[in-house]
């Protein structure tokens, strides 16, 4: 496993986020197959009715974990009380935000694809999902440090995807590629770590 390994592995992660993004930056001109399925599947899952229902209250919750207070505390918090390895997992988890919300900025001022319940207003653009790309950062850099827990860290990272179609703030889309984007990220912060980690 050597240099020339990791770097196409790097390319390779990054051009699968922007394949993604491209294709749907052509797509979003006019209602197509993609859009459509969106919006039904979008239909499916927002609750409206249920606004004041301890299931709504429980998944207003949820989608917190996505929130970049949330990412930026967690790693504050490592860097600032952690042992050594801690801290490490926290400047990482930190990169791995940083370059996962730079990604997630532009893509949303490129497309400029407004939310579900917002009809004329694109002021906070939807795609891509930034608290679905938050959420699979930390589990993308927990997991790769506790591999035991990569598996409930993944599905509480769905969850925050789930909670944003939930409370009609996303598509499935924008929480597809929020997570392919968070993960990506992640992976390719946690595998060039050793660069990273000399930088203070």
């Amino acid at each position: 496993y050597d240099c020339k390994t990791k770097m196409k592995e790097n390319l390779t992660f990054l051009s699968t986020i922007f394949f993604i993004i491209f294709i749907l930056i052509s797509s979003s001109a006019e209602p197509n197959t993609l859009e459509k399925l969106d919006q039904r599947i979008f239909d499916a899952i927002y609750d409206k009715k249920n606004s004041g229902s301890t299931r709504h209250t429980l998944i207003k919750n949820i989608t917190h974990f996505g929130d970049p207070y949330t990412v930026i505390g967690l790693s504050l918090f490592n860097v600032t009380y952690g042992k050594e390895k801690t801290r490490e997992m926290g400047r990482l988890m930190s990169s791995a935000f940083l370059g996962s919300s730079l990604i997630v900025y532009t893509s949303k001022r490129l497309i400029n694809r407004r939310r579900p319940l917002d009809i004329h207003n694109t002021d906070t653009p939807a795609l891509p999902s930034g608290h679905t790309a938050n959420a699979f950062v930390i589990a993308t850099i927990l997991g790769k440090r506790y591999p035991k827990l990569r598996i409930p860290l993944y599905i509480g990272a769905g969850m925050v995807g789930f909670s944003r179609i939930y409370l009609g703030r996303h598509y499935l889309s924008d929480v597809l590629t929020g997570a392919t984007i968070g993960t990506g990220v992640g992976l390719l912060v946690w595998q060039n770590q050793s660069t990273l980690l000399k930088w203070e």
